[in-house]
């Protein structure tokens, strides 16, 4: 805990009982700053649009795995992440 470390309690079975964890300094006018960027449509948009952009490739390769993708579908969904990552 000195060192940064968390300390977890666990059952025999691997369940979670307890954790002990060191301080944590916060920084109030960082978070406020957080909340205020977050009632930003525009500063929302930059953050989510890579994320989606992510989800958006891992649903493809989950659709398509090791077969390779439909000509068709990959066409309308690399066309549609494109959008979305700009």
């Amino acid at each position: 805990m000195e060192n940064g470390a968390a300390l977890t309690f666990l059952s025999e079975g691997g369940r979670s009982i307890a954790r002990v964890d060191a301080p944590q300094s916060g920084n109030v006018l960082l978070r406020r700053e957080q909340f205020r960027r977050a009632d930003k449509d525009a500063d929302c948009a930059r953050i989510v649009r890579p994320i989606v952009a992510g989800k958006i490739q891992n649903a493809r390769n989950l659709i398509f795995g090791p077969w390779g993708p439909n000509r068709e579908v990959g066409l309308m969904l690399t066309m549609s992440g494109q959008g979305i990552s700009r």
